[in-house]
């Protein structure tokens, strides 16, 4: 275990797994955020509810696609943390219906992309000997930071601008996004696909 902390990869990406579980924290809660502050009839909220699934339907079927065109999965990661960045905080901008079904889709589709390129990811920099060991820290930071956020949201939603939560939601993927592309393309051991 102690050889895992002191890897470049788990201290270096310790905040961004962070910031990840977050950001994820704040979007599992946007079709809650987006019935609060439309007035949302129950259909309605079911249907947002409904766009998230399709969004993160949609974001694996996109990611199959990258993934058969060889596109570098930081490349594809990097691709579904501008997508968030972009539509979350456009969700509740104008507090418009149809705006909000359309970006709570696309951030969905963005959620997905990063979720299935991350742990694709980190098998092109770590040795196979840790992986398994690694992905359960990973993943104790990023669940720890999507409870922690959600704990929070619960918190701040009647005193914090939504609009404001899901930028801040955004903007934490984008950083995240950010230093595992930067990390990746250091430390990347896969062959160039042509």
């Amino acid at each position: 275990l102690c050889q895992l902390f002191r890897m470049p990869a788990f201290y270096l990406l310790a905040l961004p797994n962070l910031l990840r579980g977050c950001s994820t924290g704040v979007m599992a809660m946007a079709a809650i955020l987006g019935a609060h502050t439309l007035g949302l009839s129950t259909e309605a909220t079911a249907a947002a509810s409904a766009v998230t699934t399709a969004g993160r339907v949609a974001g694996s079927i996109l990611y199959m696609f990258f993934a058969r065109r060889r596109i570098r999965t930081r490349n594809a990661c990097a691709f579904g943390s501008l997508l968030m960045l972009i539509s979350a905080p456009l969700m509740l901008a104008g507090r418009i219906y149809p705006l909000f079904l359309v970006m709570l889709f696309l951030a969905n589709v963005g959620i997905l992309i990063v979720n299935d390129a991350v742990p694709v990811m980190v098998t092109e920099f770590l040795p196979y000997d840790v992986v398994g060991r690694y992905t359960a820290l990973r993943m104790s930071l990023t669940t720890g930071g999507s409870a922690f956020a959600s704990f929070l949201l619960g918190k701040l939603a009647g005193s914090v601008s939504p609009v404001l939560l899901l930028s801040f939601a955004g903007t934490l993927q984008a950083l995240s996004g950010a230093v595992y592309w930067w990390f990746s393309k250091r430390h990347d051991k896969t062959p160039i696909q042509s």
